[in-house]
């Protein structure tokens, strides 16, 4: 008889290791295919170069689930919708206005699709950016607020599904029906699959991001290396084997479960601070019904809910705690916001709807306070601040044009000058005035005491407007 010894005794035997090696490989396969359930989705933009460089303006915009491959559903690809990447002040990327800058940005959340009217610059649908989660030229260039959104403000009709393509002071412009079709497709994905980053550049830039492996450790590169599909592992293999079908697992089931949701007070209030259509319209009826309900239910907030901003728009809307709704308006406008997921572009929405809601009902005061903060905030505008501005600037100089001057002359001597430098170049940018609109303004104008060097400086702007007009269009 044959006794082990002790080395022996502990030796596993081949068969043992063979089958532990195959419980480890059909584990490792599981988890592959299970998918991490934190790995995010993402946006790829690729931007072309503009038409004299041998491009043509354009981004071409794709969704890419956890796997790098791109997104499709119901078997219709939703990925490569197309939009603009220039700026009114392009080709330069490192200047605000310009070309949509490059780099790494983080997704937010989305407002509107189809059927939403969200004002003419931003058409159906938008997509918000955080600013201050962001990589590369668009930090080194002090760039912020860019979107991608719809619209085209000047356009017979800029929520149109096909509408011709603007610039924009900074923001990717897409076509209607295709910002629709993202925000509906980011909709259907669980909260952990929605996009986490976004990734903004030429196919030049973004590759060199992709292969610098100093950045190996922050936490998008290998999400931008997937998309990019420089990533060859196994798990990249088996996800996009597997395909995009996993990240449409619930989608019938959640729609089925908004379908049943009645719509809360929250719903309501952030259905009418997001929509000027129809559809707002319907919400402000319903709110006007639980007005007594606000007060209560903002208090219930925490101080940095985002919620809070729009609950005091509602009510200065409907005539309640008008001169709170106003200072809490006014402080997000000129500042990055104190409430969470609040944007700038947002606040100047808001603030330009109760404006023309104020001298509707012939209160100046209030609306000359409002237009006291937007032309305070122009100064350092970008992205889609500046095209909301200029959109605001623009129709109450032409419209409200005794409110628009009696509130610059608040401005002190020694700045007035450069704030309404500031404010003309936006309001050029979008060269909305006829030269109608230009000489009605300046008879206008001219009927308000001013002092003289803002008096002579607006003549010779408004000179240098009706030059720009008889140019054309670039």
């Amino acid at each position: 008889m044959k006794f082990c010894t002790n080395r022996e005794a502990r030796k596993p035997s081949s068969l043992f290791l063979a089958l532990l090696l195959a419980f480890t490989i059909a584990a490792n396969a599981n988890r592959i295919y299970a998918q991490d359930p934190i790995t995010p989705s993402s946006l790829l933009v690729k931007i072309s170069p503009r038409l004299k460089p041998g491009g043509n303006g354009r981004a071409n915009i794709t969704l890419h689930d956890e796997t790098g491959a791109v997104v499709t559903t119901f078997n219709v690809p939703v990925g490569y919708a197309t939009g603009l990447a220039e700026g009114v002040k392009g080709p330069k990327r490192n200047i605000t206005n310009g070309d949509t800058p490059f780099g790494v940005y983080k997704f937010v959340t989305t407002a509107g699709g189809k059927g939403y009217e969200l004002g003419t610059g931003y058409g159906t649908g938008k997509i918000y950016l955080d600013d201050n989660d962001m990589f590369g030229e668009v930090v080194e260039a002090h760039r912020k607020l860019i979107r991608l959104h719809g619209g085209g403000t000047g356009l017979a009709d800029p929520f149109a599904d096909n509408q011709p393509l603007l610039k924009t002071l900074g923001c990717i412009r897409m076509k209607n029906k295709d910002v629709n079709a993202l925000i509906d497709l980011i909709k259907t994905l669980a909260e952990e699959k929605r996009p986490k980053f976004v990734f903004m550049g030429d196919t030049a830039y973004l590759n060199s991001l992709a292969k610098n492996t100093s950045l190996s450790m922050v936490p998008w590169w290998q999400v931008l290396r997937n998309d990019l599909h420089l990533n060859t592992n196994a798990r990249l293999a088996a996800g996009q084997e597997r395909g995009s079908r996993g990240i449409f697992r619930r989608v019938n089931w959640l729609y089925g479960e908004r379908r049943q949701n009645t719509e809360t007070l929250r719903d309501l209030i952030v259905l009418f601070s997001t929509d000027v259509g129809q559809k707002g319209a319907a919400a402000l009826l319903k709110l006007r019904l639980r007005q007594d309900e606000l007060p209560q239910f903002r208090d219930s907030l925490e101080l940095n809910d985002s919620l809070r901003p729009k609950i005091a728009f509602v009510l200065c809307y409907l005539g309640r705690d008008c001169d709170n709704g106003i200072n809490v308006l006014n402080a997000t406008i000129s500042t990055p916001s104190d409430y969470k997921g609040f944007f700038q572009d947002e606040a100047q929405d808001l603030i330009s709807r109760l404006i023309d809601k104020k001298m509707d009902e012939g209160n100046l005061e209030p609306a000359s306070i409002l237009l006291r903060a937007l032309f305070v905030a122009a100064n350092e505008s970008d992205g889609a601040l500046s095209e909301g501005l200029a959109i605001t600037f623009t129709k109450i100089i032409r419209d409200r044009t005794i409110l628009f001057f009696n509130t610059f002359k608040q401005f002190s001597v020694s700045v007035l000058k450069a704030a309404w430098l500031r404010v003309y170049t936006l309001i050029s940018s979008l060269r909305l005035l006829s030269v109608s609109d230009v000489l009605r303004i300046r008879s206008r104008f001219k009927s308000i005491p001013a002092e003289p060097n803002f008096r002579k400086a607006f003549i010779t702007f408004s000179g240098s407007y009706l030059q720009l007009l008889k140019k054309g269009h670039p």
